[in-house]
């Protein structure tokens, strides 16, 4: 129906109807308009319906979608439906039902639950449900148990006594449906609007191939970071002509429309707030005109991980007058009322500022996060505002580079050659103005392209003159397996020193951090578990461990956080990372950061295991830390009589570790931890969130419980004693879990962990015979690193290169390599061996020729002297023969004479 129906439909409703409202004609209108649009709906569908304009939602989707029909976007289709702020939601569909619009959620009943079928990581956590809230939110558990008084903060510091939700806010105030306005274009109904599109990439409809184009497209040039994104599943929450709670009867009209687009892959999420009016910012409860709803506190817009962890207000928007500004601000897509956001493990803005004062509070992002220090790799950037006109500068480190306007909230740089590794500070100026808005880079050190950092090439420890390093670790409920063999049973709760090592050669502090075990089915299990780990070695940056919440270790199973932020290890050129005096990585077949190695300049080391949610952490000390170390671990000393040290150096009056009621009273509990500086403890190293301290974990009236072998509750009928033997065997470390907790898995594991220390100890930590590190040569490699006795090297070349010289070589009993019949192994180039062996075999043919051509020739010219000699003899002895010979003779006889002799000589 055109608008001249419209306004034809409405002056006769006045007419007739004198008593209705202008308000209630134009909604009648609306209903008319509907029925005359669903009297042939199908027609509809067929002839000229648009998906992204109608009113009326698409058909459901086939189960079997043919490929013959599948649907064709055209670019110019494309950029038409991208011109759009909001997102399609409908009010009717072909059964003439209410489409997308919540018709149950109303004052009286403000949220509704709703079943997503996918998982939704957000925040660290995964969800597979939501729930839509009247209030301006999506949440994923129970609300507040109250509307709290503003202004509103999160995480909830009263958790877990109080609600702590996880929720999706794009204006998370009190409010109600109102109507629509005098004017609007937009006639769907007041309400909130809810649609789930599950399953694009294999969608062939219309409205499915529309949809994940559209979005595919508006998250990769919005968010920084997400060129290959592709949508698998979206949530499209609107809030239509909402008003605000509280307000006088003619404030129905002052109303807010905005909407939140939820969109993932499963391990990507992104959200999408659209404002399209924004008429209101306060309920009257937070402080608003109960007509304008202007003034007090205004709405809070963020997110919040819940649980009491950690939150993300959108500053300078959220719960400030500025909240205004948000349907001309954002900038995503080129937009104004447009802002992206990725939410999945932390909230990473992708929307432009063009307020100075937020740049502490956001800060810049960019993407690649990392790159090689050889540089040439193009960063793009979000945070300040751009605009063509003005100068982009980018500093890497101290390497100043112009960067490239590309859009309101994305300028491109060129990495510059950085002269250092690990992270670093990437700022950006405007104009001349301050390096304000900075983020932290980190710089790979490693080059494939470069021999000299090539494996092979670094210098590596050899084990010569080893001496193995001394080994403590934590585990279980929780058991300690101190440096000098000595084990026994401590439930603390709180912060306590694991080990600290405080004189002029040797600084460090290894703390721990120990928690309630679960409730069991009896209630509480009176028992503590390790939680998290933090160190520092003399001015190292200090490094944490903790242990992620059950619900939030669908992806990694630990977090890291070094100098109180975050680091993660899931791509190839960050499973090392190098900071200030420590290096933190995990092994390279480790996905999801359960084991996590911290190593110290000094050579310490700590080693966090997780499995199962049982956390296992081990500590390992050169030998320049004997009769240096104190806490829990005991002093290194190689004698166990003095391992429970007290914080003044004295020592502990009782001895009998299996006593665990005087060993928790007088030695462990003397080692906890604060965050006031103590000079034989230190201070706490943990990075203490939501206005927290270490406080928050102390408990200086937990009880646990004090038996080695723990009595069983006398009505628990699924297991016996007998049957924890059976399990624990001769451990009381597994006994006194499974009995305390009454769950097998915390005996097995500590079990587990408990052999694994000893193994570790007897096998891995002994004196080791080495032949030291054997040199590879140039463009050459070898088939093993190790070093030690019975090792057998061979040793081969690169591609174009022969090897010459010795190819095996032996590690003998005695500490030694194999001498080297045919001299050291070096790889030389193919085109040098040859012609250097052509030389050779020349040089041998000379040798040989040469000698025997001159014995010829010497042997020729004897032969010729002695023939010359005989040849003068010969005519010596005619004319002596003539002389001789009488003149009678005749001239026949003197012929055959001649004859004769000649032939006597032959």
């Amino acid at each position: 129906m055109g608008r001249i129906h419209k306004l034809i439909a409405a002056t006769l409703c006045l007419l007739c109807f004198k008593s209705f409202t202008v308000d209630k004609c134009v909604a009648e209108a609306q209903d008319i308009e509907l029925e005359a649009e669903s009297v042939d709906v199908e027609k509809l569908y067929e002839n000229d319906y648009d998906p992204m304009k109608s009113r009326i939602a698409p058909k459901a989707v086939p189960a079997r979608q043919v490929a013959s029909q599948s649907y064709y976007i055209s670019p110019q289709r494309l950029e038409q439906i991208r011109a759009e702020l909001l997102y399609p939601y409908f009010d009717t569909d072909q059964f003439r039902g209410s489409g997308d619009l919540q018709t149950n959620i109303n004052s009286n009943n403000a949220q509704l639950h709703k079943n997503l079928g996918f998982l939704l990581p957000f925040f660290g956590f995964g969800f597979n449900y939501t729930i839509i809230s009247l209030h301006g939110h999506l949440s994923f558990s129970d609300g507040m148990d109250y509307f709290p008084a503003p202004p509103l903060k999160f995480p909830n510091i009263n958790w877990p006594k109080e609600n702590d939700p996880s929720f999706i806010a794009p204006f998370y105030s009190r409010c109600k449906i109102g109507t629509i306005g005098e004017g609007e274009s937009d006639l769907k109904e007041s309400g909130v609007y809810f649609r789930l599109e599950r399953d694009l990439p294999g969608r062939m409809d219309q409205f499915g191939v529309e949809l994940r184009e559209r979005l595919k497209w508006d998250i990769r040039e919005a968010m920084i970071g997400a060129e290959s994104f592709i949508p698998k599943h979206t949530i499209i929450a609107t809030w239509k002509n909402v008003t605000f709670a509280g307000g006088l009867p003619q404030a129905i009209k002052t109303t807010n429309t905005f909407q939140a687009v939820i969109t993932t892959d499963e391990v990507r999420t992104f959200a999408m707030f659209n404002y399209g009016y924004m008429g209101w910012t306060t309920h009257t409860e937070a402080g608003g005109d109960t007509l304008t709803g202007q003034g007090g506190v205004p709405a809070f817009v963020g997110f919040n991980a819940g649980n009491g962890t950690r939150a993300f207000q959108y500053i300078p928007y959220s719960q400030d007058m500025r909240i205004r500004d948000l349907p001309w601000k954002g900038w995503a897509n080129d937009k104004p009322g447009r802002h992206v956001f990725r939410i999945d493990e932390k909230v990473y803005s992708g929307n432009c500022f063009d307020d100075e004062s937020v740049y502490k509070s956001a800060p810049l992002i960019f993407a690649p996060e990392s790159a090689n220090m050889m540089g040439g790799i193009l960063v793009n950037v979000t945070g300040p505002c751009f605009t063509p006109d003005k100068r982009i500068m980018c500093r890497f480190d101290t390497q100043e580079v112009v960067g490239r306007y590309v859009g309101p909230n994305r300028a491109v740089c060129v990495m510059p050659r950085v002269y250092a590794a690990g992270y670093i500070d990437l700022a950006i100026s405007i104009d001349g103005g301050q390096y304000a808005w900075k983020g932290r880079f980190y710089v790979d050190a490693s080059s494939d392209g470069c021999a000299y950092y090539r494996f092979e090439r670094r210098a590596s420890q050899d084990c010569v003159g080893y001496q193995p390093p001394g080994a403590a670790a934590v585990f279980g409920d929780p058991h300690f397996f101190t440096f000098d063999n000595l084990t026994y049973t401590f439930n603390g709760k709180g912060e306590y020193v694991l080990v600290r090592s405080d004189d002029e050669r040797h600084k460090i502090d290894i703390q721990g951090r120990f928690e309630a075990v679960e409730e069991n089915m009896y209630g509480s299990a009176r028992a503590t578990v390790l939680t998290a780990v933090a160190a520092k070695e003399n001015s190292s940056v200090p490094v944490e461990v903790r242990i992620r919440q059950p619900y939030a270790q669908w992806r990694y199973r630990l977090d890291v956080i070094v100098d109180y932020q975050p680091v993660y290890f899931d791509s190839h050129n960050r499973r090392v990372q190098n900071f200030k005096g420590v290096t933190v990585y995990t092994p390279a077949n480790i996905l999801n950061q359960s084991h996590v190695i911290i190593m110290f300049s000094s050579g310490a080391g700590v080693e966090i295991v997780e499995n199962q949610r049982h956390m296992s952490a081990r500590v390992y000390l050169p030998i320049t830390f004997v009769n240096h170390t104190r806490g829990l671990f005991g002093n290194w000393s190689f004698e166990h009589n003095d391992d429970l040290m007290l914080p003044d150096a004295s020592f502990s009056v009782m001895t009998d570790v299996n006593n665990l009621e005087l060993l928790h009273d007088n030695f462990g509990m003397l080692w906890n931890v604060d965050d006031k500086y103590h000079p034989d403890k230190g201070r706490s190293l943990f990075f203490h969130e939501n206005d927290r301290s270490s406080n928050f974990y102390y408990d200086a009236t937990f009880r646990p419980v004090f038996f080695s072998k723990p009595p069983l509750p006398i009505n628990i009928t699924s297991f016996n004693s007998t049957d924890i033997e059976q399990t624990c065997g001769t451990s009381y470390q597994c006994y006194y879990d499974y009995a305390v907790t009454l769950n097998r898995q915390y005996g097995t594991y500590a079990k587990y962990y408990f052999d694994d220390i000893v193994n570790i100890r007897s096998k891995n930590l002994r004196t080791v015979i080495s032949c030291g590190n054997l040199p590879v040569p140039q463009n050459g490699r070898k088939s093993s690193f190790e070093f030690t006795v019975g090792t057998i090297v061979k040793i081969d070349c690169d591609p174009g290169y022969v090897l010459v010289g010795e190819d095996r070589r032996y590690c003998w009993p005695n500490g030694e390599w194999s001498w080297t019949s045919f001299g050291a192994a070096e790889c030389v180039p193919e085109g040098y061996y040859y012609s250097n062996q052509a030389g050779i075999i020349a040089g041998i043919i000379l040798a040989v020729i040469v000698p025997m051509c001159l014995i010829c020739g010497w042997f020729i010219c004897c032969v010729r002297k002695e023939n010359n000699k005989r040849s003068l003899k010969l005519n010596d002895r005619k004319s002596k023969i003539s002389r001789a010979t009488a003149p009678t003779l005749t001239r026949e006889t003197r012929k055959n004479s001649i004859s004769s002799s000649d032939s006597a000589i032959l």
